[in-house]
């Protein structure tokens, strides 16, 4: 388990790497072109297309890179990566004030288990991470899909995870690792909330 995740972590730091140079180009250039005559809708579209692929590069650097450093990525770095994550502000977060405290996988558990919690927001909502990094989840119809509370509590798999379950696996895995087990509570009204097991 631990090479399959120092392997994951490689690959994905590479991917990162070799991506966010020529995407930030893309946006920088953009930026230059912004006083020249053309049309603001392709512009736009094309501009907002560049950031957001930055945004979703420094968030899953953030999950599985900096394989090489292992007080990265801190609480802040999440905190940085998340501001672009959500371009349509949908999903906001309230965070802690002792983000820098919070280190290498730590850091990646409550990143993993934050877009995880917001996966359960169709309707967008607030993300509140308390002193515990523990993440409650509010907003219209919050509800965690009952096979991506099964994949953050163990009960299912590997083998049975998909494209949208696999972050919840990988919260999962990473608390795993640290003695931990996830627990999904339900809210009385619109939320759920995501315990990280001390």
């Amino acid at each position: 388990m631990m090479t399959d995740m120092a392997l994951m972590h490689l690959m994905c730091a590479k991917i990162c790497h070799d991506l966010a140079a020529p995407a930030s180009a893309v946006a920088m250039g953009l930026e230059m072109l912004s006083d020249a005559p053309q049309d603001l809708t392709t512009h736009d579209l094309i501009a907002y297309s560049a950031q957001s692929t930055i945004s979703k590069l420094e968030v899953f650097r953030c999950l599985t890179g900096f394989s090489d450093m292992p007080n990265k990525p801190t609480g802040t770095d999440l905190e940085r990566a998340l501001r672009g994550y959500w371009p349509d502000h949908k999903v906001s977060i309230v965070w802690p004030e002792d983000l820098e405290k919070l280190q290498g996988p730590s850091a990646r558990l409550l990143l993993a288990t934050i877009l995880t919690a917001a996966d359960g927001l169709p309707r967008g909502g607030t993300l509140t991470v308390d002193t515990n990094h523990n993440v409650t989840a509010q907003g219209p119809m919050a509800r965690l899909r009952e096979e991506s509370a099964q994949a953050l509590t163990g009960e299912s798999p590997l083998s049975q995870q998909s494209a949208r379950t696999i972050i919840a696996f990988l919260a999962h895995a990473l608390a795993h690792s640290s003695g931990r087990k996830l627990q999904v509570q339900i809210l009385e009204e619109n939320g759920f909330q995501i315990d990280l097991g001390g």
